[in-house]
């Protein structure tokens, strides 16, 4: 029978994938429910490990294949050998939640109760140290809809855990309370009373956010007008702004892994053409992540030629650039706000892209990463330093919260470089490593939640795309394609609002752990064996 189950899970998995962008069929996220019955019915710890493991395993398979397929055309068929590994890895961990759900809540009802929070936890450590990978994150499958407006409240977090709340409060119903005999019988699959109740709950709990998210959504409203957008005057928003936003089109991977650049000119005439093709006063010029690796703009000597190019490029106008940074035996990805030839201010990424920027012990194993990057026929790496200083950016028209591309989808530092007074956002990115499959668009709508949450605008620069802009609702108003040398001219507003979750998000971890403290101890109390 759990052989059964388990291929059951693994369809519904399967079939999950398709409620988390990019197709975000957010109704497929009842699919989540089955797990959740078989969890808390399940007779032993390591049976629900299994349910867990392999719902993961359909899951992932499918919301991740573009992983290996990116790779394996960009740099070589040998990476499609890394996938089961990170699968099984991915299964384990959803497997932990389940197993530990079970142990702590006990056959029965309680471990619905258990898994929200066990889950949701999980969540947010999978979002810390070294390894971090938060992919798969169930709050993720309400963009689009007014459920995600709540995320000003709450947090992506904060949704995951209603998602698994509502779950548990379905599944109520066909998961009976254990007996003396710890069996279930055939009546235990038939909704009593308080399983109507508990169904009703659900309803009541997701008719909260989408209430909310409806008001919200009206009372910011935008409205689009010959294909740009025009904003509705609010007491938290200020003029227009207007910004280029340059993408390099095409890029060689190969130059870019060995540290070479063939010349920012790519970037100064794309710029040059844009300003002066603008009817517009643009204030602020984006160029993408690594733009700029042929040299370090923040050099004091040798640095002063780039920034000078900058300067005959934009003007007066500042621009920020993502560029590389050295300090001693410490490489860094940058981003700098440079104007009038001179380093306005510099940040530094604080994440970084596990096995891409950063090679976990590297220095311990080195030898063994150098047959390894042999093998997929690339040079020998030895990554980036990890940035400890979170914070916006100086520029003359104010605090630009600039993080870069993989930062996008960890909610902390959007939220941390508005709470010091960031009034709009920018994202440089690099997405080219994704290909032409749906990892860019996935990391791309995951990362417009921030919007959301922070209820700021987010520009975006991507070196091949997608460079686009998203408003407070996390709507996308402009968009180039991908993959061309263009420049966008992208219409912006600086805002000063604060959200409950910029003020108070921090708090939802706290609030949680004291939640699975008491029902824990409740579980382990009812079930002492």
């Amino acid at each position: 029978m759990f052989w059964l189950n388990a291929l059951v899970l693994a369809l519904c998995g399967a079939l999950f994938s398709f409620a988390l962008p990019p197709t975000n069929i957010y109704w497929l996220s009842i699919l989540i429910i089955p797990l959740f019955v078989l969890v808390a019915r399940s007779e032993r710890s390591k049976d629900a490990f299994g349910y867990g493991f392999w719902f993961a395993i359909g899951c992932f398979a499918l919301h991740l294949r573009w992983l290996p397929a990116s790779f394996a055309e960009n740099l070589n068929p040998a990476f499609w050998l890394t996938f089961p590994p990170l699968l099984i890895v991915l299964g384990c961990i959803w497997g932990l939640v389940c197993s530990s759900s079970r142990f702590l809540g006990g056959q029965g009802r309680h471990t619905l109760w258990v898994l929200p929070g066990v889950w949701v936890l999980v969540e947010w450590l999978r979002t810390l140290g070294i390894f971090a990978f938060p992919w798969g994150t169930f709050g993720y499958v309400w963009i689009g809809t007014p459920i995600a407006q709540f995320a000003d409240v709450v947090g992506v977090y904060g949704l995951s855990l209603i998602t698994c709340f509502v779950a548990a409060l379905i599944a109520v119903p066909f998961v009976a309370p254990p007996s003396n005999s710890r069996s279930y019988s055939m009546k235990s699959t038939q909704i009593s009373n308080k399983g109507w109740q508990a169904i009703l709950f659900a309803v009541m709990l997701l008719a909260l956010p989408l209430s909310y998210g409806i008001v919200k959504s009206q009372n910011i409203g935008t409205r689009l007008n010959d294909g740009s957008t025009e904003i509705e005057s609010t007491r938290t928003e200020s003029k227009l702004h207007y910004a280029l936003l340059v993408q390099q089109g095409e890029v060689d991977l190969f130059v870019r892994t060995q540290g070479q650049e063939p010349s920012i000119d790519t970037y100064s005439n794309l710029t040059k053409a844009g300003i002066a093709g603008s009817d517009k006063p643009i204030d602020l010029v984006a160029w993408p992540e690594g733009a700029v690796l042929s040299g370090y703009l923040d050099a004091p000597s040798s640095g002063l030629p780039l920034r000078q190019q900058i300067e005959d490029a934009a003007g007066t106008i500042t621009v920020i650039s993502g560029g590389a940074s050295i300090d001693f035996n410490d490489s860094y990805n940058a981003a700098f706000s440079v104007a009038r030839s001179q380093i306005i201010d510099s940040y530094y990424k604080s994440i970084l892209v596990p096995f891409g920027e950063s090679f976990p012990f590297i220095n311990q194993v080195g030898i063994i990463y150098d047959w390894i990057f042999a093998g997929f026929g690339l040079p020998p790496q030895r990554g980036r330093t990890a940035g400890t200083d979170i914070k916006p950016l100086q520029t003359p028209i104010g605090l630009v919260g600039t993080y870069i591309c993989y930062e996008s989808i960890f909610p902390r530092i959007s939220r941390q470089m508005v709470d010091q007074g960031a009034q709009v956002l920018l994202n440089i990115s690099n997405d080219a490593w994704f290909g032409k499959g749906q990892g860019a668009e996935q990391h791309f709508l995951m990362g417009s939640m921030r919007a959301i949450e922070t209820r700021r605008y987010i520009l975006r620069s991507g070196i091949d795309g997608i460079t686009a802009v998203v408003n407070p609702l996390g709507q996308v108003t402009q968009k180039l394609e991908r993959g061309i040398p263009a420049s966008l001219v992208a219409t912006y507003a600086l805002r000063s609002d604060r959200t409950l979750f910029v003020s108070y998000g921090h708090l939802l971890l706290v609030g949680l752990l004291i939640y699975l403290a008491i029902v824990s101890a409740i579980g382990l109390l009812r079930n002492p064996n």
